[in-house]
């Protein structure tokens, strides 16, 4: 049986669900850029489980660097997170949304750019799209539309809390590209700063920040004293708006499934959004398949608890003065025994569950050591 789906927003989150869905459908993608991989604001770290996802779709010219371990830094130390193979890839955010692209318009699915979607509504029990130029129905509607979340709101999803990211591609001294490193500190209570190599000279180095900016030098100066290399000028700086919030439920009318950051399903000690996106579209689509969302739903509540978890541990962490807090505790527990793994990298709250039996004899010292 053919069906008419609209998708909004030629990201990642509509592009990934639009190369799952049926050839034999009528598909059109609305995007309001004029470009598919544009505007950047990504740096592209993700987990083995999405890394996998999108191999099997898009196969491994997306992955620009693959990370063997981590170094996780606070303001009274350092521990190190490794594994003996790959488990956390950095990927060429633009070049994803190509191939998906490519595999969108081989299955003869219409792509439409620049056309701005107004509104959702419906008409005679079927959703509607409105753009400037015309009114289109459909059997089914995908909003896939990223941070800005206007549509998601209009629907009545909630709002959330923005965190705005920004980066820079620098000059570095020869550095291992095969570790990544996140620094937590009381400069950047809301997201950490993170430099990720590109390769031996460059890498990508940002933060988040709600309220104000840091200047370029200050952000290399907390950088170098963690690191202790050397951090020159930089050639490229993007960034945009990170939503970070309790996912609203995902499932208007019956019809009208949301994905990507419209929940928003971003993991909230590091703003990554893919892995939502990758753990969620092939319910979707099952559910559009089969006319039937309870499988979207229950994949939803199923990934939406996990969501909570570190949810409340980074509202937690914020009360108690920044991200650092919770991290700091994170670093006590590793120096205890507790194993910490890059495969946790998608699933942040593992780590809270399997700490649990710990936290009564370490919190009271994390606390008072944070306070001070």
């Amino acid at each position: 049986m053919t069906r008419r789906i609209g998708v909004i927003g030629a990201g990642p989150a509509g592009l990934t669900v639009a190369a799952l869905l049926p050839s034999s459908y009528e598909v059109v993608v609305f995007e309001e850029h004029s470009r598919i991989g544009y505007p950047i604001h990504c740096t592209g770290i993700i987990g083995s489980f999405t890394a996998d996802f999108y191999r099997s779709l898009v196969g491994d010219r997306v992955f620009e660097n693959r990370y063997v371990g981590a170094y996780i830094y606070t303001r009274k130390g350092f521990f190190t997170v490794s594994s003996d193979k790959p488990l956390v890839y950095r990927l060429n955010r633009p070049l994803l949304e190509e191939k998906l692209y490519d595999i969108v318009s081989r299955k003869g699915f219409d792509v439409l750019l620049g056309e701005k979607v107004e509104k959702v509504f419906f008409r005679n029990n079927s959703p509607c799209l409105e753009t400037r130029s015309s009114n289109y129905v459909f059997d089914y509607v995908v909003d896939g539309e990223g941070f800005s979340r206007r549509i998601a709101c209009d629907l009545g999803c909630s709002g959330v809390d923005y965190v705005f990211g920004i980066q820079y591609l620098v000059h570095i001294e020869r550095i291992d590209p095969s570790y990544f490193h996140v620094i937590f500190t009381d400069k950047t209570p809301f997201l950490p700063i993170w430099v990720v190599p590109v390769d031996y000279d460059k890498a990508l180095m940002g933060y988040g920040y709600k309220h104000g900016s840091l200047k370029y030098d200050y952000l290399v100066k907390i950088a170098q004293k963690h690191l202790r290399v050397g951090i020159g000028g930089f050639t490229r700086v993007f960034g945009g708006p990170i939503p970070i919030g309790r996912p609203c439920y995902p499932i208007r009318y019956g019809r009208v499934y949301l994905i990507g950051d419209a929940v928003p399903f971003t993991k909230p000690f590091s703003g990554g959004g893919l892995y939502g996106i990758a753990f969620l579209t092939p319910y979707l689509v099952k559910s559009i398949v089969r006319g039937d969302p309870t499988y979207y739903h229950r994949a939803f509540q199923n990934g939406s608890r996990r969501v909570g978890m570190q949810l409340l541990a980074r509202e937690f962490s914020i009360r108690l003065g920044g991200l650092y807090v919770a991290v700091e505790y994170l670093r006590k527990i590793h120096r205890l025994g507790l194993k910490i793994t890059l495969e946790d990298y998608d699933r942040h709250e593992k780590i809270l569950i399997r700490s649990l039996p710990l936290l009564i004899t370490t919190f009271p010292l994390i606390l008072s050591n944070t306070q001070k």
